[in-house]
């Protein structure tokens, strides 16, 4: 398995976090990149009509969403034309590069985020943070449970070669864990160190590294150090001080492995990991 399409989802808002780590990735995988803008019909945008509101404050409220919806498509676009230029010298010396491909669409971001997410290898998206419009955690958690494809979520820009240089794999037995680790593999050979991180996934559940290591020897992968932890209660934290302990540079879970009601009670290990670290984190659920 390969990167062969990368979807990086641009907002015109915190994307340029992203532009580094995707120029180096396309490069790395020989890549196709789906540089895709969404943006909504202003007219849809509207809240339900109520009494008191005249028609031309209506046409000004849409006015204003267009102006708004513009400078965002603009900023995006001008993200793009610097990848694009980047990868053009770099690759071909020119300024044709079929990989390399700007999309726009206009409608429900979930949809469109799940269509075009379901057939590309890899999704880039910048890391929601508290000053973040509710929509760009809505459209991550649509990348992360609409697509089935694993997700790479970055606060800041980064060089490829930085981010694999300590890399710590999260496994606790689970299918998402086990998903991550897969879908991580091309990305990890490249890495200079990788450690691996445990935790069980129920209290009955014994969760052994033995087969996880050999897989990951049969892929020509050689993990450095293991870290337990015995409380599932504080597992986010847990791992976190782990990977602060040894500097890591990009952190692979599964997302969201439990159930609802085992959230409620122990409380998210991925939201607390996104919400509590500026380390680049590659996400499968």
């Amino acid at each position: 398995m390969t990167y062969k399409n990368v979807f990086v989802h641009v907002n015109g808002v915190n994307s340029s976090s992203v532009i580094e780590t995707t120029v180096d990735l396309i490069s790395l995988f020989s890549s196709k990149l789906i540089f895709c803008h969404m943006s909504i019909d202003a007219r849809n945008s509207i809240p339900l009509l109520g009494e008191g509101m005249s028609v031309s404050m209506i046409e000004s409220m849409i006015e204003v969403t267009n102006v708004e919806l513009t400078k965002r498509r603009n900023v995006a676009y001008h993200e793009f034309k610097i990848i694009k230029k980047i990868l053009d010298e770099r690759e071909h010396g020119s300024d044709d590069n079929p990989q390399v491909v700007w999309t726009e669409e206009v409608g429900h971001e979930e949809e469109i985020i799940s269509r075009i997410g379901r057939l590309s290898d890899l999704l880039i998206f910048p890391k929601p943070d508290v000053h973040s419009e509710f929509s760009q955690t809505v459209a991550l958690n649509t990348a992360l449970f609409g697509t089935g494809k694993p997700v790479l979520v970055i606060e800041r820009a980064l060089p490829i070669s930085a981010i694999l240089e300590n890399v710590v794999l999260s496994w606790n037995g689970s299918v998402e864990s086990a998903r991550a680790i897969s879908m991580s593999i091309p990305l990890i050979k490249n890495a200079r160190n990788v450690h691996v991180f445990v935790a069980g996934n129920s209290t009955k559940t014994k969760v052994s590294t033995i087969e996880l290591l050999k897989y990951l020897k049969q892929h020509e992968i050689k993990c450095v150090t293991e870290q337990w932890v015995q409380s599932r209660k504080s597992v986010g934290s847990e791992l976190l001080k782990h990977a602060k302990g040894i500097d890591a540079s990009l952190i692979v879970m599964g997302a969201y492995t439990q159930n609802r009601f085992q959230k409620l009670i122990l409380g998210g290990v991925t939201e607390y990991v996104l919400q509590n670290t500026k380390i680049p984190i590659f996400l499968v659920h």
